[in-house]
């Protein structure tokens, strides 16, 4: 039996779609110098990617993130769901966008979400959860794609 991986349902689609320019429109900016950095937002996708359990979203991931200045050992734990970061803001960050795709992104912990803005600017926080829900986005198409290949008995 393979692992349950988060798959897009066209109810759990339709919930989010509205949502989901606003969040791309946050993340585009980050990815030249926006409101959080490359290796902050990488974090975030590698937390998400492997909470969602999505294998071509921590491959590619993991190769950002080694570009964005991450180390192999880091990116490495992020993939097998750590919460590593240089600062303790930025592992807040990780365990927050976990703890997001745990939910389903339906919700949130409002204490986690205040501690958060105790260490990010609106700003910062907004473009961390839009990130966070972008990834979610990509992870659920990929795993669309994972599971025929794992009942075919592919490896994925």
């Amino acid at each position: 039996m393979f692992p349950h991986r988060p798959v897009w349902t066209l109810d759990s689609f339709t919930a989010v779609a509205p949502a989901l320019p606003e969040h791309f429109k946050r993340v585009l900016p980050t990815l030249v110098g926006g409101s959080i950095g490359n290796r902050l937002r990488e974090r975030v996708m590698l937390g998400v990617a492997a909470e969602n359990r999505a294998p071509y979203s921590k491959t590619v991931h993991g190769a950002l993130g080694r570009l964005s200045g991450l180390s192999a050992d880091e990116v490495h734990r992020l993939k097998e769901g750590g919460i590593e970061a240089a600062d303790d803001a930025e592992r807040l960050a990780v365990e927050y966008v976990r703890d997001l795709a745990r939910r389903d992104f339906v919700g949130r912990d409002p204490d986690l979400y205040e501690e958060l803005g105790q260490s990010f600017s609106d700003d910062e926080r907004a473009a961390i959860e839009s990130s966070a829900h972008v990834m979610n986005f990509f992870d659920r198409l990929s795993n669309l794609l994972v599971a025929p290949l794992e009942k075919l008995g592919g490896s994925a």
